[in-house]
């Protein structure tokens, strides 16, 4: 007999999608706990990325989105989604889907200014 084991886990806290270019996008959730460095190295080996400076990149956006999601709970006293903070892809404005918070990353993890 087959049987499914189904983990439950809680949602994303935020979403990050990264631009890996030619019109590729991945996404990594971020869960209560999870350590940028970790959920970084994930991304990247998962994605192929070798580059150091992307990792680093990433691992860097990751940090500061987190640091921001705590901060903006805290100043609101309360543990509910921060307001969207966006980084533009290259291809033009990316604009969120419903549920948790969402980031955007630019090519690779870099965040991108406008």
């Amino acid at each position: 007999r087959y049987e499914r084991r189904v983990e439950t886990r809680a949602a994303p806290l935020l979403v990050v999608d990264v631009n890996l270019g030619k019109g590729k996008v991945g996404r990594v959730h971020v869960h209560a706990g999870d350590e940028p460095a970790a959920l970084a190295e994930n991304f990247c080996r998962s994605y192929g990325l070798r580059d150091p400076e992307t990792l680093a990149s990433l691992e860097e956006l990751l940090r500061d989105q987190i640091e921001s999601l705590h901060a903006d709970a805290a100043f609101q006293g309360a543990p509910a989604s921060p307001p969207l903070q966006q980084f533009p892809s290259r291809g033009g404005p990316t604009y969120p889907e419903a549920g948790p918070s969402r980031a955007k990353a630019g090519p690779c993890g870099a965040a991108s200014s406008s």
